[in-house]
Formats: structure tokens, sequence, C-alpha cells
């Protein structure tokens, strides 16, 4: 099943203002952790957050690393593995 980027990405970077006072530039390749400044207990808390409102799991991988460094691809995946 096809789902629309824009309403996933509304979802996903409302649940990451919910850790952040940081200012969320879209467009810019945004890494949660050198420019929203996340720490690992945020990561895992919002990654959580993530997995329960988009009912997906993220696996033990590298490949979630560099997802939190690039924003789009976060969003992107959720997208791709939503049910």
């Amino acid at each position: 099943m096809w789902i629309a980027l824009e309403p996933v990405r509304e979802r996903v970077l409302h649940i990451i203002e919910q850790y952040t006072d940081k200012e969320i530039i879209l467009g810019k390749d945004i890494s949660l952790i050198d420019d929203l400044e996340f720490d690992s207990v945020q990561l895992i808390e919002m990654l959580t957050d993530l997995e329960k409102e988009f009912h997906i799991s993220f696996d033990e991988s590298e490949a979630i690393l560099d997802m939190v460094d690039h924003l789009e691809e976060l969003i992107c995946y959720i997208r791709d593995n939503f049910t």
C-alpha cells in the first residue's frame, strides 16, 4: 500500500518536537544528534514513540544510526515500513 510522504513527515515531526526545543528547518538535512542535540535517552524514547505511532519496528542495525543523522531517511523508512 502506497502512503504519501507528507502526512508521515507531519506525524514524525510532531513526535520529534516533543523532545527538543530546537527549530526544525524543513528542507535541510537534519541530524537528530548534531542539529537537534538529542542524547541517547531521547533517541531511544523518540524511536519507541515512532514504533508505537506507526506500528513498525526498528532493527538493531547500523542503518538506524544513519537514519538519526538524516531525518528525511528516517521519515522515508517509516513511510516504507508503515503497516
